[in-house]
């Protein structure tokens, strides 16, 4: 039996193992290494400051200020370089941001020029659209308004269809039964319907107009302050053929013989334009006298044509004055439904600005008539007022 002493050294008896040898044999090259690079580095370190020449003696006093002269000048310089890299770095800047505020303007002239012209488009559209709706209204007023002036034409052709219907019956009534005595004489009648309108015509110019005694005619007293003067005008020589005309035991062109109206024709003036005379008629006698701008006239007339006819002519002359722009302070005549029989007296009468016209008629048994034209007005402007 072994001894408990021998088995517990066992190992110890038998010395290193074999990874504790490879361990002290590797640390003892390590080492050996490290002192041989030591020695190598301070060797190369010793030649490489043997090879380096001694450092030059101090300079002079002299050249050191020159020297610190010039480094202070290239200092100088340096900065004045970098003062100037740093202007204009500064001046790029202010490059950049003035072209950006450039860009900044014209982007808003931009803005403010595209709204300017959606405002104008909108302008555009909306005066087209007012247009338009104008031109609707027009339209539709001026269809209105044709409408109205065709049938207002209608009515007044009817209306003169039907005067005309019963002027041929009245005609032809008084033609088939005999007529009563008159109550007053035609001629009596358009002598005192006569006198009334010249009597205010003529005293507006500053005439005194008084009626004749005899005849169909007027006595005028022109005065002034040193002048009185008294003309007298007939408008018929023969009252009394009148009346027999208006009895129908005449006509009314015997009223005027040949020569007579010959010479009545050579003595007168010609009308002022504004006055309007019912076509064909022949002028038979005239008066007329000027006050200044005032013009003042009575004309007599035979026409070949029916009182009612005449009267007519005369309404529509109106009517054109009034489609032309005129506007007739009066407009009147003596009945609106019916023409004026054979043996009375037919009356028109209109008044614009400072003009005004009255037409008195009568006719016989023939178809012919006879009208008393009278009128005052200015002389100045256009004659077709």
């Amino acid at each position: 039996m072994s001894d408990p002493y021998t088995e517990a050294t066992r190992d110890e008896r038998k010395g290193m193992s074999t990874l504790a040898k490879v361990f002290l044999i590797g640390g003892g090259l390590v080492v050996a290494a490290l002192v041989a690079l030591f020695i190598w580095f301070s060797v190369s370190v010793d030649r490489m400051f043997s090879t380096i020449p001694a450092a030059p003696p101090p300079p002079p006093p002299a050249e050191v200020a020159r020297s610190e002269a010039v480094q202070e000048a290239a200092e100088l310089e340096e900065s004045l370089r970098r003062r100037q890299v740093e202007l204009e770095e500064s001046l790029k800047r202010s490059a950049e941001q003035a072209q950006v505020e450039a860009a900044l303007q014209e982007a808003r002239q931009e803005l403010v020029a595209a709204r300017t012209r959606l405002e104008a488009a909108e302008r555009d559209r909306v005066r087209q659209e007012l247009v338009e709706s104008v031109r609707r209204n027009q339209e539709v007023m001026a269809a209105r308004l044709a409408q109205q002036a065709e049938a207002l034409a209608e009515a007044r052709r009817e209306e003169a269809r039907a005067m005309e219907e019963a002027a041929a019956a009245a005609n032809l009534q008084q033609r088939e039964s005999p007529r009563a005595p008159a109550q007053e004489s035609i001629a009596e009648e358009l002598n005192l319907a006569v006198n009334s309108v010249l009597k205010s015509v003529f005293e507006d110019a500053g005439f005194s107009v008084e009626p004749v005694e005899e005849g169909v005619g007027l006595s005028f007293d022109i005065r002034s302050k040193t002048v009185s003067t008294r003309f007298d005008y007939d408008l018929v020589s023969d009252p009394e053929m009148l009346n027999r005309v208006s009895r129908g035991e005449g006509r009314l062109a015997d009223l005027w013989p040949d020569d007579a109206a010959e010479r009545a024709g050579a003595a007168t003036k010609p009308l002022p334009e504004w006055v309007p005379v019912f076509p064909g008629a022949d002028r038979k006698s005239s008066l007329s006298m000027e006050a200044g701008d005032l013009a003042l006239g009575v004309d007599v007339f035979l026409a070949d044509a029916p009182g009612h006819e005449v009267i007519l002519w005369y309404f529509r002359a109106a009517d054109r004055k009034e489609r032309a722009g005129t506007e007739l302070s009066l407009r009147q005549r003596r009945s609106e439904a019916q023409p004026d029989p054979v043996g009375e007296l037919g009356r028109f009468a209109m008044h614009w600005e400072d003009r005004q016209v009255s037409v008195f008629v009568t006719e016989d048994d023939h178809g012919d008539s006879m009208f008393v034209l009278v009128y005052k007005g200015s002389t100045k402007g256009d004659g077709n007022d």
